[in-house]
């Protein structure tokens, strides 16, 4: 298994897009075998939250979003598989709103082709693979895959996948057990299968909480008491 983490942080001024379609690579844009180099985004991602950055002073307004999405653009990693047989591009966002994530989530684009058109067999696949991890604590939510039938196809048009943190009823277990100060990373996997042989690509990508929100109160009728949903995660 090839597993990357990158520490560096480089910044960049401009979010990556990547075209749907017509995106020619020149020959000097491929990476070598054994690399694999990420286009980062500025260092401020792999920082905990600070007194700037609080759950206290993060409100749920559009306009501090967006903010936050300017300064922290999308990171794209790319490189080949250890055997060269797959070329990817892999683009991931640096911050996951937690109050809009299952309303406007942010997405990660897949870009993959076979390098050798070994993608024109039908056996060919990928699964993708996404984990929310905090560090020292394992997973904390968005457990998420993906299955790719034909791989090639997403290098003229990318593969969008919606980062949902969790379902609506498990919201509350997910404040509940979520730490604004510690890092947090998203751990991607790729596992690509021509029908002969089998692979695996992690990305490990640290990643920033938008924490605008508590856990979601029920308030009962009868009594007026207004009551936190936390039992969920203690059974």
């Amino acid at each position: 298994m090839l597993v990357i983490d990158h520490g560096a942080i480089t910044h960049c001024a401009h979010p990556i897009q990547i075209p749907n379609s017509g995106y020619k690579h020149s020959s000097s844009r491929f990476p070598s075998p054994s690399s694999v180099q990420p286009i980062l985004a500025p260092n401020t991602v792999d920082k905990p939250l600070n007194s700037a950055t609080s759950t206290s002073t993060i409100t749920t307004t559009t306009t501090i979003t967006d903010d936050y999405r300017k300064r922290l653009p999308p990171k794209m990693y790319w490189g080949t598989t250890p055997s060269k047989n797959w070329q990817y591009e892999i683009e991931v966002p640096n911050t996951l709103n937690t109050t809009t994530s299952s309303l406007s989530p942010e997405n990660l684009c897949v870009r993959i082709r076979s390098r050798y058109n070994k993608a024109s067999s039908p056996l060919a696949s990928c699964l993708i693979g996404c984990r929310l991890v905090q560090k020292e604590s394992g997973i904390k939510g968005l457990v998420m895959t993906r299955v790719l039938p034909s791989p090639s196809s997403t290098w003229n048009a990318p593969c969008m996948v919606p980062m949902i943190l969790f379902d609506d009823q498990d919201a509350s277990c997910f404040y509940n057990s979520i730490n604004p100060t510690a890092k947090h990373f998203l751990i991607i996997t790729l596992h690509f299968n021509d029908g002969v042989d089998a692979e695996n690509v992690e990305i490990r990508s640290p990643v920033t909480l938008l924490l605008n929100m508590g856990p979601p109160k029920t308030i009962r009728n009868d009594s007026g008491i207004s009551l936190s949903s936390e039992t969920c995660c203690k059974n």
